[in-house]
């Protein structure tokens, strides 16, 4: 028996307790068409995941996964791996207003180390609050973050043109004010939006 085509264009639906309510969607997240969504619960309980094709046109065989996203602690350093291009590890922080951290994300020095890192931080929505590509004279990345509300934040890790390699990502506590008379040259390319 031949083996059957996968979903040339997966689609993910995530309903709330009802079974009903549609509270999250994508189509392209992952790596070309396929789907991946990172999803922040609204209140503990059950979820309904449905897996389907764009505008439910296609058949085929799928394969789906879900996780629990890791927490980024503060203080201890977390190692981690991106194992294949376009690869993308997401962590979650918590954040209380008025809490200032810098998250700092080297590549590992040896035959396997990612090279050139990417740091991107998203809110609860998907907008982007903090962006880093290259540190100063490094191929790095840090952010500095002031909380403007209580909130969850998404730390993403990714390589730079679909890199691969082993990392390491650290979020300290520390007060900014001491970081604002840093040169823009110490800092590389770092935003805050």
């Amino acid at each position: 028996m031949a083996p059957r085509p996968g979903v040339s264009d997966p689609y993910l639906r995530v309903f709330d307790a009802s079974g009903t309510t549609q509270v999250a969607t994508d189509d392209d997240g992952g790596i070309g068409l396929n789907a991946q969504l990172v999803f922040q619960a609204d209140y503990s309980g059950t979820y309904f995941l449905e897996a389907a094709s764009y505008a439910d046109l296609y058949r085929g065989v799928y394969q789906m996964s879900v996780e629990t996203l890791p927490q980024l602690p503060h203080g201890p350093t977390k190692r981690g791996t991106l194992t294949r291009p376009v690869d993308t590890d997401t962590y979650v922080i918590d954040l209380s207003a008025g809490d200032e951290i810098m998250i700092d994300l080297k590549g590992l020095q040896h035959a396997n180390g990612l090279q050139d890192t990417i740091l991107t931080v998203t809110d609860e929505s998907g907008h982007v609050i903090a962006y880093s590509d290259d540190t100063g004279l490094t191929r790095n990345s840090r952010v500095f973050l002031t909380a403007e509300t209580d909130m969850t934040y998404f730390v993403e890790v990714s390589g730079k043109d679909g890199m691969t390699g082993s990392y390491r990502i650290e979020m300290v506590d520390t007060d900014l004010a001491s970081q604002s008379e840093a040169p823009l040259s110490d800092i590389g390319d770092a935003f805050l939006f």
